[in-house]
């Protein structure tokens, strides 16, 4: 239908009044880019006339003008028609110009690419979707009794996100909680990466698609990638990198989102008691307890420059104050230290109204310069007395300064100071006894390593960077292993933050693997300041080479975590015989597409028998995909094709929208016994002679030898799970024959 017709399209009349009722309204009508004025448009195209009137002008038929006119008409006046109104006509002829017609087919050519290139766009995000969906599924494994191997600073992170996010099903929106889970905004990226590589946290598949590094980048650098050729076009490929602060959360602890963050308050409790805490576990806590309040007392400072109208601190002195606020946050508790920043600020404030023509700017290294002089003569005599301020309106400790002063001592945040929290820490926990004489084998004295980044970039296929901040949270505890100063310890500590968070910020930018090699470059810079700088240095990066190119590929201490790589030992190390790594898969390998295929045709089978309606090929695709991430993901858990193959006929079977959940044991006798052990060693009861969270690296390794040993000797499975339970009940390395009191549990049955 033309516009004209539809502009005239009567319907009727009012039913008490001469009124006539219109079909469409005019606003509802597009012009399609012939212009505004919507009866100038209907009478370049139609004329809408009335049987038996004439025009009083022409004494022709009355030609309507507009629909005003016909009301006109209906209440017995007469109008002009359209050919006695020059502002009509000459409207007309110029909108059926040809320089009109044109530039109106212009426009709608301009407007149809639009469309395509819109409807392309929204494909090319749906795609995004997809890949989202397949790489992050909302999967939910077994329940755990335990959690990976992570450091306190990670498990303190994961507690206060579980504790102040508004909601947990899933976390979103981190960077804009009313309570910042962080009180230094730098931080929180770094931290959140943590909770994401340690695997306490997972990324949800509901994250805003620009929470991911795709490649191309976007939908625009891919259409310009092809020339802008639609069909030319490259699917998004998901990166390894992201940007924390912008995804969503949740814990895969449980069967859903909320009993998946019960599961984990409970596991972090229990992991945090600070009564179960070894010494350098005690050690990372009061670093970070120090860190937290000079981060509070920072976020106060921004604050009140704001407030009093100064500009930000300058880039050249912001070290300095950080380490005034660390200094002091040694000594006094937040409360004093909020009391140093309000006088530093009112000084300066008093000193720009003083002197109106200074520049701003150094009115706020005055404030720096107050504040760093006050912090010194806080820390040095501790029988200056300064008033504490209380919590501040809006400016109220953050989530993780409020769980750690809160939760872990019961003690508040703004009255408690770092050596109060010293003398409330019991007794450490005894670190894990030596190897008894009864292990099969000693395990090998670790080889000094030397760490040549040449060498490390060279060989890129022997280590994974992922390794690095396993490896960096284990210098502490190595550090108290090897007996050295408690100072020493804290040096470490604070090391180890400073590159972790170093890491973090470079990783989104560079990658990860050159992000490793620039965290270990800053070694030697991060502790030059420190008394003995080179043997510290050459410590660390000595024993990051231990960790980060240990041969069984398992730095972090636990197994279920293997990397691809080249198994051959670098120079430096002595040979060892490692437990074979498993195959990772992906999604494209044969195997896992034929089992999602076959699942998907064993389930399109039953809906047949059934008499139900079957799968569209949409709904054939969606669950394919899913389907071959839950296989790809078992497969790289050490689950064997034969499980996996009951697994899926079993999902089919009862019509299940997925097989994660039929999967028993994990076929894997290397991977099983290790999980027997270390499960046990968990579970053993606390004993003040020996009894520690975790087993060591040594631990790990000398339990790997002797299971190798019985293997080759072609000991019964049975026999050997139940050998790994004992000696993980007694918290020993090896395996050796005991008695048969050993169940094997129902999930490897």
């Amino acid at each position: 239908m033309s516009l004209g017709e539809r502009y005239w399209a009567l319907a009727g009349f009012a039913e008490d009044q001469p009124v006539p009722v219109w079909s469409e309204k005019t606003s509802a009508i597009d012009t399609a880019g012939w212009g505004r004025q919507h009866y100038v448009v209907a009478a370049a195209g139609v004329r809408a006339t009335v049987p038996g009137l004439t025009c009083a002008k022409c004494a022709g038929p009355l030609t309507l003008t507009s629909r005003s006119a016909f009301q006109q008409v209906c209440l017995d006046d007469t109008p002009d028609c359209v050919d006695c109104t020059t502002s009509i006509t000459t409207a007309a002829k110029l909108l059926t110009s040809p320089t009109r017609l044109a530039k109106v087919q212009a426009q709608r050519a301009a407007a149809e690419a639009r469309q395509v290139v819109e409807k392309a766009h929204d494909a090319w995000r749906r795609q995004q979707q997809v890949v989202v969906d397949e790489d992050y599924p909302t999967v939910f494994p077994s329940p755990r009794g335990q959690i990976p191997n992570s450091s306190v600073r990670a498990m303190l992170g994961a507690l206060a996100v579980l504790r102040y996010a508004p909601a947990t099903t899933p976390v979103t929106d981190v960077a804009s909680w009313p309570v910042p889970l962080h009180p230094d905004p730098d931080v929180l990226t770094p931290l959140l990466g943590e909770l994401v590589r340690t695997g306490l946290m997972v990324i949800h598949p509901s994250s805003p698609l620009n929470t991911f590094v795709w490649e191309p980048a976007s939908y625009e650098d891919a259409l310009a990638k092809a020339g802008g050729d639609l069909g030319a076009v490259t699917p998004p490929v998901l990166t390894d990198s992201f940007y924390p602060s912008r995804a969503h959360y949740f814990a895969p602890y449980g069967t859903s989102l909320g009993k998946s963050a019960e599961a984990l308050d409970v596991l972090l409790v229990k992991a945090l008691d600070i009564r179960l805490l070894t010494a350098g576990q005690q050690a990372d806590l009061l670093v970070i307890a120090r860190e937290l309040v000079a981060a509070e007392a920072l976020r106060y400072f921004r604050w009140r420059l704001e407030h009093v109208l100064l500009p930000v601190v300058p880039d050249n002195h912001v070290a300095r104050l950080h380490e005034a606020a660390l200094k002091v946050a040694g000594y006094r508790p937040l409360g004093e230290i909020y009391n140093l920043v309000w006088r530093a600020t009112r000084a300066a404030a008093e000193a720009a109204q003083t002197n109106p023509r200074a520049p701003r700017v150094n009115m706020t290294t005055y404030a720096v310069n107050h504040f760093e002089t006050q912090s010194q003569r806080a820390a040095a005599e501790a029988d200056w007395p300064i008033k504490s301020f209380s919590e501040l309106s809006g400016q109220g400790p953050a989530a993780m300064t409020r769980t750690l002063f809160y939760g872990l001592f019961d003690s508040n945040p703004i009255d408690t100071s770092l050596p109060q929290l010293k003398d409330r820490l019991p007794a450490p926990a005894p670190e894990p006894p030596s190897a008894p004489a009864a292990s099969p084998r000693t395990p090998k004295a670790e080889p000094p390593v030397t760490f040549p980044l040449a060498w490390l970039s060279e060989h890129p296929d022997r280590w994974n960077p992922d390794d690095v901040l396993t490896a960096l949270s284990h210098l502490a505890k190595r550090w108290a292993d090897a007996g050295e100063t408690h100072e020493g310890l804290e040096v470490v500590a604070h090391t180890v933050f400073q590159l972790t968070i170093l890491f973090g910020g470079l990783a989104p930018v560079i990658g990860r693997r050159e992000a490793a090699l620039a965290v270990i470059a800053a070694v030697p810079h991060t502790v030059a300041r420190e008394a003995d700088a080179e043997k510290l240095a050459e410590w660390i990066i000595t024993q990051l080479g231990v960790l980060l190119l240990a041969p069984s590929g398992a730095a972090n201490g636990f197994p279920g975590v293997p990397y691809v790589g080249d198994t051959s030992t670098p120079e430096g190390c002595e040979e060892d015989e490692p437990l074979p790594f498993r195959r990772m898969r992906t999604l494209e390998d044969p195997e896992v597409v034929e089992l999602a295929d076959r699942y998907v045709g064993l389930l399109s089978e039953q809906l047949v028998e059934l008499g139900l309606e079957g799968m569209d090929d949409p709904s054939r695709t969606h669950l394919g995909a899913k389907v071959r991430s839950e296989v790809k993901a078992m497969f790289n858990s050490g689950y064997s094709l034969p499980l996996i193959e009951e697994a899926v006929r079993a999902g089919a079977a009862h019509l299940a929208p997925g097989v994660s959940r039929y999967v028993r044991g994990s076929g894997d006798l290397r991977h099983d016994a290790a999980t027997v052990w270390l499960r046990a060693w968990r579970r053993s009861p606390v004993d003040a002679a020996r009894w520690n969270a975790w087993p060591s690296i040594e631990d790990w390794a000398a339990f790997k030898e002797s299971l190798e040993t019985v293997i080759a000797e072609e000991t019964d499975p049975v026999e050997i799970l139940r050998m790994a339970h004992s000696a993980g009940a007694d918290q020993c390395q090896g395996l050796w024959l005991v008695g048969s009191d050993f169940e094997m549990p129902p999930s490897l049955r």
